[in-house]
């Protein structure tokens, strides 16, 4: 079993704020041998999902029992968003290898640290420059 806690109640983050939790893992099969800790971003609604990591944290496991802090800082975009045809929504994540097995808490970032409602009273030229997506 793993789980993923989040150290700030509600998970809501501005850009450069610091995201920390802890990954605890129970009764790992012996075939278990790492995991990642991940800052992800995903898009909901409709169309192809997009995803994207834009931290990764990899870690090597010597026990089946254990637990491992981690700590990311919050992108400056894309901020989290909830339109009517789409959504892009941020969550850290968990991965185990090489089952693939994982978690996600999702959370908010942007400038506000709310989630952003897309309606017709946004500016286009503005929102697109807080959605598009660093690389």
């Amino acid at each position: 079993m793993i789980e993923i806690s989040l150290n700030q109640t509600p998970p809501e983050y501005r850009p450069g704020d610091v995201i920390s939790g802890r990954v605890v893992w129970t009764e790992l099969d012996e075939q278990t041998t790492s995991l990642e800790t991940r800052l992800i971003w995903f898009t909901e609604g409709k169309g192809d999902q997009d995803v994207g990591v834009a931290i990764s944290i990899p870690a090597k496991l010597t026990a089946p029992e254990g637990n491992l802090p981690f700590e990311f800082s919050a992108p400056t975009r894309p901020y989290s968003f909830s339109g009517k045809l789409i959504s892009l929504i941020w969550a850290a994540e968990v991965v185990l290898f090489p089952s693939r097995e994982g978690k996600r808490k999702q959370i908010t970032i942007s400038s506000t640290g709310k989630e952003l409602v897309l309606d017709k009273s946004h500016k286009d030229s503005a929102l697109k420059s807080a959605m598009r997506v660093s690389s």
